[in-house]
């Protein structure tokens, strides 16, 4: 047969041959492939390996949704207490930074006269004597009865019984000898109380400041304030939350991120922030929130929660005699691999592998 082939039909395989060989290792994996795939298709079911149905008891554990979060409050200045129309060398300050200042309260002397606190809807402008009328002798009488020294019904007629009041007033003060004649620079007007001290801005043996000056600087105050996550973004929950401060509770909170005036004031009080926590006027507070009584709730694998088509409704397959079926449930939380439901889930097996043992596992 060798004798057969001739010099030009060697030539013509010898040209052939590489591509020959490529043909082989390109169609000789896929047709091994293909074989062994007929091979698979034909082993018979009942040598065939199938999904087995894994059931569990869920687990009863008492929660109470603590979740950790942000305070972000945006801090401002606070108020001053201003300087009236007045002259004359301080002699004594009677208050110092974190004090609470009321109506009545002492403040400083000048000239050995003191000047006392007053929170008013309005500061005094004018000096009131008899028969002077406006809301400022009002507010002035209704000044006299908190300190005790006038016991009729306020109005804005400057009585003589008015001027009575007034001089024991001035006697207090050490005014000598008392007029009887109000003036504005006794006292020290406060848009609110009370009035803690941040920062006291005169000092004894040196001359008052002049009027519109500061005298007495509040602690900063909180401009607006809401609770966020770790990474900024608002905090959203129904219901009712404790919040915490350092493991303090502060105040109970209905669902939002947005906090009330009073639960911000709350939370700037119950610590003194870092200087690390401020940046350009926020204040970043570590806090949690958590359920108000704890509850009670079923852990289970998370691979066994499902959803409907919809995402509206939340389910988990369980063992009802030879057949399977659904539970609604409601997700409040969990952990790694864990979820935590609400459901009449007690004394049920829960089926953990429902993706691998229903055709249509979501909740119907």
């Amino acid at each position: 047969m060798l004798e057969d082939v001739t010099p030009s039909s060697l030539r013509r395989l010898r040209r052939w041959a590489p591509w020959i060989v490529i043909f082989g290792l390109a169609a000789g994996p896929a047709a091994g492939m293909w074989a062994l795939a007929w091979r698979i298709d034909d082993i018979p079911p009942e040598l065939r390996v199938t999904p087995v149905p894994v059931f569990t008891g869920p687990t009863l554990r008492i929660r109470d949704g603590r979740t950790n979060v942000v305070a972000k409050l945006e801090i401002g200045d606070g108020p001053a207490l201003i300087a009236p129309e007045w002259s004359g060398v301080v002699t004594s300050v009677e208050v110092s930074s974190g004090d609470a200042i009321a109506t009545g309260d002492p403040l400083l002397s000048v000239d050995r006269v003191t000047r006392v606190a007053v929170a008013s809807d309005m500061p005094f402008h004018r000096e009131l004597g008899n028969g002077s009328r406006g809301r400022d002798v009002e507010a002035l009488e209704r000044l006299l009865v908190a300190l005790g020294l006038f016991d009729e019904e306020p109005d804005e007629i400057f009585t003589r019984t008015t001027a009575m009041a007034v001089r024991a007033f001035e006697s207090t003060l050490g005014v000598d000898p008392p007029t009887g004649v109000f003036s504005p620079s006794l006292v020290m007007w406060m848009p609110t109380e009370p009035l803690v001290v941040g920062e006291v801005l005169v000092s004894v043996g040196s001359p008052v400041p002049g009027a519109g000056s500061a005298i007495v600087r509040a602690v900063p105050r909180v401009i607006s304030a809401e609770l966020v996550t770790g990474e900024g973004a608002p905090v959203s929950f129904e219901g009712d939350r404790v919040l915490e401060v350092e493991g303090r509770e502060v105040a109970i909170i209905s669902g939002g991120s947005a906090i009330t005036d009073e639960v911000a004031e709350a939370i700037w009080d119950s610590r003194t922030p870092l200087g690390s926590d401020v940046a350009g006027g926020a204040v970043m507070i570590p806090a949690t929130l958590r359920l108000p009584e704890p509850v009670e709730v079923w852990a289970v694998a998370s691979s066994a929660v499902m959803v409907d088509m919809e995402g509206a409704s939340t389910c988990v397959w369980v063992e009802d005699g030879d057949a399977l079926i659904p539970i609604d449930v409601t997700p409040v939380g969990g952990t790694l691999g864990v979820t935590d439901l609400r459901g009449p889930l007690a004394g049920l097996r829960v089926l953990v592998n429902p993706l691998e043992i229903l055709p249509d596992p979501a909740c119907p």
